[in-house]
């Protein structure tokens, strides 16, 4: 696996994803074409909807991949 500098963390099928493989700006900019996508805030993650795998066959288009899919924690931060 390639060590990439900028990633974009998101969210897809109840599992965590890295978004890399180019500048943020590029990346941030595929990730804002993906129907549906929103931006959580609290956890500064985009969560995207549909399957993993569909998302990374439209990421690969734009010549960007996923790495990761680690379940999301269910132990998350609570915010005070």
């Amino acid at each position: 696996m390639a060590d990439f500098k900028d990633r974009i963390r998101v969210h897809i099928e109840g599992k965590e994803f890295s978004v890399v493989g180019g500048s943020f700006q590029a990346m941030l900019a595929a990730v804002k074409q993906i129907n549906g996508r929103r931006f959580v805030s609290a956890l500064k993650v985009w969560q995207l909807p549909g399957k993993a795998e569909e998302i990374k066959n439209q990421l690969a288009i734009s010549g960007f991949q996923l790495e990761g899919g680690q379940a999301v924690s269910e132990a998350a931060p609570a915010s005070s």
